[in-house]
């Protein structure tokens, strides 16, 4: 019977963190859905697309007005365009470890103007090979957040660049194999590493149970876990909580993202964390009224000059993740917390008071994923596992909406990494498309012409 149990929770799990199944259509409308220009902040939209080897650019009304290819992003990204029509994103993947091979920067025409792929040797079949081992995340220092604001004018030269790593190791303190920890990287203007810090030498500041690090050590089987899974790790950049006299929230600071243990935490330049929320989000009065925050993905802070500058802005996932004891629904102890929705939360990190939240029925993307504050206080929405893209008032009125049609090639996918809105003057080599407006359908009255 207990077996039988644990293999109905194994199931169970296993269905939540498929998401919803049921009713998924054949066919559907892409590209651009629902657009009202008035209320829309208008540009481009960069995508990073998980089964398209391309960085792709699009207008408001979903039509594509440049790309740049050779890229695959399918190990995380993501993409950015810069001023001028710089692109940077990471090309290369080492699949077993997702990740990718090297970090590179291309003017408009495809030249490569920038590069890294100098992190750690790795086994290839062809033998040793220097790789960047970039997984999921970089910014660049000029860039805090990694999306535009009118404070900053982000560029290569002169800035320094974070990359977020893997390195492998064998650390008794976690498993009893070897992990694939994760790494931050700062590359200083000169190209040189000025700075590192390593996720698996301060575990012991980041709050985990010995039931926690129990599953740990338990769910480690083979060479290669991925213990921690930090899927975003940004600047906090400057800010007024620093202003104030907070050092928690030094702009050189860096915020990163555990999906695996939902925890959310800040890491300061002498490598201690300073700043956290989780395992157990709802474990202070201060954070309960948050509910459970579960394998959350693109947690930034808000950049100065926009709207809501200070707070947390993250893509509250749901799913299934979080370590702790074995249960039912649990059997591995790896997916305590399980919540078959998602949220986007803006979170004032000082009280940990939610100050905004999206949530809708039906809005779920059980991985990757993020938010974007834009600069008419409106929020650019990647809702990744379903490929669609939206902005909300607000109000949470959805004023834009982009639906991902199918990639070519035997395995067809929607699914969008994560999106980012650029203004139109960011990419000065093409010229400003028309913005046309485009009614909501009624799905009731919505047919396919017969005959």
């Amino acid at each position: 019977m207990k077996a039988r149990l644990l293999g109905w929770g194994a199931l169970a799990a296993a269905l939540l963190a498929a998401g919803p199944m049921a009713a998924a259509p054949t066919v559907y409308p892409t590209g651009t859905t629902i657009y009202q220009p008035d209320k829309a902040w208008n540009g481009y939209t960069v995508l990073s697309a998980l089964g398209t080897p391309a960085v792709i650019v699009l207008d408001m009304n979903g039509r594509e007005v440049w790309r740049w290819d050779g890229y695959d992003l399918s190990a995380g990204g993501p993409a950015r365009v810069l001023p001028g029509g710089i692109v940077v994103a990471p090309k290369g993947v080492f699949p077993r470890h997702l990740e990718n091979n090297a970090l590179v920067a291309e003017n408009f025409d495809g030249e490569e103007e920038w590069r890294f792929d100098h992190g750690e040797q790795v086994d290839l079949e062809a033998g040793k090979q220097w790789s960047a081992r970039q997984h999921h995340d970089w910014q660049l220092s000029t860039f805090p957040a990694g999306y535009y604001s009118p404070r900053f004018t982000p560029g290569l030269t002169g800035s320094s660049v974070l990359l977020l790593t893997h390195t492998s190791h064998l650390d008794p303190a976690i498993a009893d194999v070897v992990v694939d920890d994760d790494k931050l990287i700062e590359l200083g203007p000169d190209g040189k590493v000025a700075w590192e810090w390593r996720a698996g030498d301060h575990i012991a500041e980041l709050g985990f149970s010995p039931a926690m690090r129990a599953a740990i050590r338990r769910l480690a089987k083979r060479d290669g876990f991925d213990w921690f899974h930090v899927n975003s790790a940004t600047y906090l950049g400057p800010n007024k909580w620093f202003d104030a006299g907070d050092k928690r929230f030094d702009p050189a600071n860096v915020i990163i993202s555990s999906r695996q243990a939902s925890l959310i935490a800040i890491v300061a330049r002498d490598g201690k964390v300073v700043w956290q929320l989780g395992p157990d989000s709802t474990a202070t009065p201060e954070a309960k009224a948050l509910g459970q925050v579960i394998g959350q993905h693109n947690v930034t802070m808000i950049p100065e000059g926009l709207p809501g500058a200070g707070n947390l802005l993250l893509f509250d996932n749901g799913g299934a993740a979080g370590y702790g004891d074995p249960s039912p629904i649990s059997p591995g102890g790896d997916t305590i917390y399980q919540r078959a929705t998602s949220r986007v939360l803006e979170i004032d990190p000082v009280t940990l008071a939610l100050v905004w939240s999206y949530a809708a029925p039906n809005f779920y993307s059980f991985n990757i994923s993020g938010a974007q504050r834009l600069a008419n206080g409106n929020t650019l929405i990647t809702e990744g596992t379903t490929g669609r893209v939206f902005e909300v008032t607000p109000e949470k009125d959805i004023v834009w909406e982009y639906m991902a049609p199918p990639s070519a090639g035997p395995r067809p996918s929607t699914a969008i990494y994560r999106a980012y809105r650029i203004p139109y003057g960011w990419l000065p080599q093409v010229k400003k498309p028309a913005e046309v407006p485009v009614a909501r359908p009624e799905p009731a009255r919505f047919h396919v012409p017969a005959g």
